[in-house]
């Protein structure tokens, strides 16, 4: 079952390109005030881009990819694996249906689990000022955090 941990690691590391400016410019929306409004996501990613280039649309992708590359990872095997007990030990295509509704909640939540302190730095980190920067990278802001 190596080939479908590293089919989720790998699944994990191309999300992580399209989501990295797509959470960051979602935080950013989530956030903005009644001084700085945005009328949609394309208009705050232009104005992100425009002020701060590609570096800053990708405020956040280290915590990102670590996030998608552990939660795809543990996602895909958890399912194969909870499948394929519902199969009886056969191939997990053999498993009844209802064993992929319960094979997807379980691999969900064991997803989950073990990635959302990731996924809360990762919010922490895109929703500084990009014009006053106060974490350095993921572990600098897991100290800080830690620290509060």
């Amino acid at each position: 079952m190596s080939h479908v941990f590293l089919s989720g690691i790998l699944t994990g590391m191309v999300s992580s390109v399209v989501l990295s400016p797509a959470d960051h410019i979602r935080i950013l929306l989530q956030k903005q005030t009644r001084a700085q409004r945005y009328k949609g996501s394309l208009e705050a990613g232009r104005d992100v881009y425009r002020r701060h280039n590609i570096k800053g649309l990708y405020l956040g992708f280290t915590p990102t990819f670590l996030r998608e590359v552990l939660a795809n990872a543990v996602y895909f095997y958890s399912y194969e694996y909870i499948m394929r007990l519902f199969a009886g030990g056969k191939s997990s295509s053999e498993a009844p249906i209802m064993g992929a509704f319960l094979a997807g909640g379980l691999a969900g939540s064991n997803s989950w689990l073990l990635t959302y302190p990731v996924d809360y730095l990762k919010t922490v980190i895109q929703s500084q000022d990009l014009k006053h920067l106060r974490y350095r990278g993921v572990l600098h802001c897991a100290r800080e955090q830690y620290r509060k």
